[in-house]
């Protein structure tokens, strides 16, 4: 499994031979609204440019289609015919955007030789999660692959615990910058859950993404790699990439 994070949710993952694309966010910087009254957004550019971006891509993996995880920059520049995997509540909308070859993951699927399995989170809590809407993560399962869970936009949640409990993944890959909505309510993980989830699954590889390119963000790469330090966290087993790097991971 190899992973090149490129900013914010955007990954690309090389698995099984095959490459994916996650939550396509393509806006210039500054270019979008604010979502916190700081700043506008996203707050640092792309690291490539976006044909740089999609060379190779096969598919396209959605948590779901807030306007920081599928732009209208990126629905500009990804063909309506490219192929998209997304939650059930997400197709209609896709559709309505002039895309033609949505897949909606009810539970599970399986795509050239991958098995993907399906779960809702929860982005935020009480008022604000209504708010918010669903959305997903995956388990990517294949022969001869490390298992990885791309928790998507969630805090860690029950339903999450019980799904990473039951599937133990080799690699969890989270949204760990602590975005808060409302009432300074978290709408995903951050520094202490991302140590919650470290307790939860000590045999496991984290890798924190979605970080320091959003303005409702609260935690940053170095507060949390501050925090892990001060924690005693095994530095083997929280991996904190910047946008542009490539992590390789073999198990």
């Amino acid at each position: 499994m190899k992973l090149q994070l490129i900013r914010n949710a955007t990954m690309g993952i090389e698995y099984n031979k095959h490459l994916f694309l996650t939550d396509p966010y393509f806006a210039e910087k500054l270019s979008m609204p604010t979502y916190a009254g700081k700043s506008k957004n996203p707050l640092v550019d792309l690291p490539f440019s976006t044909e740089k971006i999609m060379e190779g891509v096969e598919i396209i993996l959605l948590s779901h289609v807030h306007s920081d995880h599928f732009d209208q920059t990126a629905q500009a520049v990804i063909p309506k015919e490219f192929p998209l995997l997304c939650q059930p509540d997400d197709e209609t909308r896709l559709n309505g955007k002039g895309f033609l070859n949505v897949n909606p993951i009810y539970d599970k699927c399986d795509w050239k030789g991958i098995s993907i399995n399906r779960v809702y989170g929860r982005h935020g809590t009480g008022e604000v999660l209504e708010e918010m809407g669903p959305s997903s993560g995956y388990l990517l399962k294949a022969k001869g692959e490390p298992t990885v869970f791309w928790a998507g936009d969630t805090v860690l949640c029950d339903e999450v615990k019980s799904f990473l409990i039951e599937n133990k993944p080799d690699i969890i890959i989270v949204h760990a910058c602590g975005a808060e909505w409302g009432n300074h309510v978290k709408i995903v993980m951050d520094e202490y859950q991302t140590e919650e989830l470290l307790n939860l699954l000590p045999q496991s590889i984290v890798i924190a993404v979605h970080m320091e390119s959003v303005d409702h963000a609260t935690v940053s790469r170095n507060r949390l790699c501050k925090y892990a330090k001060e924690k005693g966290m095994d530095k083997n087993k929280l991996l904190i990439p910047q946008d542009g790097e490539v992590i390789d991971i073999t198990i």
